[in-house]
């Protein structure tokens, strides 16, 4: 089933990719002491709340369907698990560094997709955060970002013939779809070669993530019940219908 929401590369995810770094304070604060337990990363826990945080966080609608519902919910589940993956080992990289102004820039850019500072506010505050807690956030994206830089640009090589095949295929075709002349290649070359850096680029990082997950110890506890099973109670998830879930015993969280 293809969903509208589907989170499609690995590294086009990376504007949001480390979100998880300020969940556990959050999700403590916001839903009480009693959260449950989706998945297990080696000893580091995923939370149900760290799930519906996501969701809402990148403005996700939640189908109507449990069906749809828990493809969703895997999907963003699985991300979270890559997240994990990722930030555990930016944190054992010491040469990463974010300076003041590349954290300023990086907000100014997220704020970008707000009209208004008001409205930017009423996002804050609609997922329950102070810009303290937002700022947070983008630095350790920051440093994600610079590991992917780090780790796997400088071994991409992209070779002229790459370069002219992408131009005479999907680039000329792309923008004649789009009733657009394609420009010589002379003037693009650059900007499809940055393409083709991009594209292997998610490759080489797409085999380090399934590498990591192989030797990961990964337990996942979500699934779903029976249509006619209890929800999980409206006070736990407030103004969100997220259908019927189970969650294995013992796969609860004391914050």
């Amino acid at each position: 089933m293809e969903l509208s929401h589907k989170l499609r590369t690995p590294l086009l995810i990376l504007v949001f990719l480390s979100i998880v770094f300020a969940l556990k304070g959050l999700a403590a604060e916001d839903f009480g002491r009693v959260d449950r337990v989706v998945a297990v990363v080696n000893q580091d826990i995923v939370t149900f709340s760290d799930l519906q945080w996501l969701v809402d966080f990148r403005g996700f609608q939640v189908p109507g369907s449990p069906e749809e519902q828990l493809a969703l919910f895997r999907e963003v589940l699985d991300q979270l698990i890559n997240q994990r993956l990722i930030t555990s080992e930016t944190s054992r990289t010491p040469f990463i560094r974010v300076t003041d102004e590349e954290l300023k820039n990086f907000l100014g850019s997220y704020k970008t997709r707000f009209p208004t500072e008001e409205a930017y506010r009423e996002a804050l505050e609609k997922m329950r955060m102070e810009e303290a807690d937002l700022l947070r956030i983008l630095q350790a994206q920051i440093a994600v970002n610079k590991f992917v830089q780090l780790r796997f640009e400088p071994f991409v090589i992209v070779l002229p013939n790459e370069i002219q095949e992408y131009y005479d295929g999907e680039f000329v075709s792309d923008l004649a779809e789009a009733n657009q002349i394609a420009p010589p290649l002379e003037m693009v070359e650059e900007t499809v070669r940055q393409i083709l850096t991009v594209r292997k680029t998610n490759m080489q990082l797409e085999r380090w993530i399934q590498n990591a997950r192989n030797s990961a110890r990964i337990h996942i506890l979500l699934s779903r019940e029976p249509i006619d099973s209890p929800n999980i109670p409206s006070e736990f998830l407030p103004g969100f219908s997220f259908g019927n879930w189970h969650f294995e015993e013992a796969a609860t969280a004391r914050q």
